[in-house]
């Protein structure tokens, strides 16, 4: 009987190892030494021995052991003496999985076990709590941006109150005198986008390496992700404007132009 991998690519091109000379590696092994079907791999043990294996599997498990025959490992790791430090065991689909833990714990020598599936379910629950985190940011930092936004575009009109009152007292309409509340707005908000655009890519990239290292993940900053650095400030902007002008005609036109002398 042979475990049924999630495979990494057409099941049907997969095997699992049956001869000593073959290796099952995971995705992530794949990716970081550039890999494939067929190709060879060598592997050194701790007396400095060289292996060569063929690649005749890439699993797509999210642990991301190798796997090679028995006797292959003892060769290979422990020149034949009769002990290793890890063994796949393969349940029948009646098998209790907790009674056969507890009567491998009983023979000796037996460390500590390590059941896949909650190896799997361990590393699915950190992606889903660090995705949790990474909501908590983006919320947090939206919130933050609000309220530079609309403290910018407020104190813009107060500080520019005077030159407000101007454009009012010359007939300009509040069609007008949003777009100039708003261009103002876009210009001081241009260049924080344009950065974050050219600085996402390689912050990206630099994130992945490091979670590459333990799953096999292929960064892509996709079109929704960039619409999103782009869009919402843009949105929270015209949001600003719009309380810019609510700002600008709540106030006496007289008292606006007479602001610079009283003041």
């Amino acid at each position: 009987e042979v475990h049924q991998f999630s495979w990494y690519g057409d099941k049907h091109e997969n095997s699992a190892p049956e001869d000593d000379d073959e290796i099952v590696i995971s995705s992530v092994h794949s990716h970081k030494l550039d890999k494939q079907l067929g190709d060879k791999l060598t592997i050194k043990n701790a007396a400095n021995q060289e292996f060569k294996f063929k690649i005749v599997g890439i699993h797509a498990e999210m642990v991301v052991t190798p796997y090679i025959t028995l006797e292959a490992g003892q060769r290979v790791f422990y020149n034949k003496l009769n002990f290793i430090d890890g063994l796949y065991i393969i349940l029948d689909d009646d098998a209790d999985k907790d009674d056969i833990i507890e009567d491998i714990y009983d023979l000796s020598n037996i460390e500590v076990i390590f059941d896949a599936e909650e190896m799997n379910e361990k590393a699915y629950e950190f992606i889903n709590n660090y995705s949790a985190v990474l909501y908590v940011i983006i919320v947090y930092t939206l919130l933050v941006s609000f309220f530079i936004v609309f403290y910018n575009s407020v104190m813009n009109i107060y500080d520019k109150n005077y030159e407000y009152g101007i454009l009012r007292s010359l007939g300009y309409n509040k069609k007008s005198v949003f777009k100039i509340i708003l261009i103002e707005n876009l210009i001081q908000g241009l260049i924080p986008i344009i950065l974050a655009l050219l600085f996402t890519y390689p912050l990206v990239l630099r994130m992945g390496q490091v979670y590459e290292e333990s799953f096999a993940i292929e960064v892509i900053v996709s079109l929704p992700a960039i619409l999103m650095i782009v869009i919402l400030p843009i949105i929270l902007y015209i949001l600003g404007s719009f309380v810019g002008l609510k700002t600008v005609y709540k106030q006496n036109l007289y008292e606006q132009v007479q602001t610079r002398y009283v003041g």
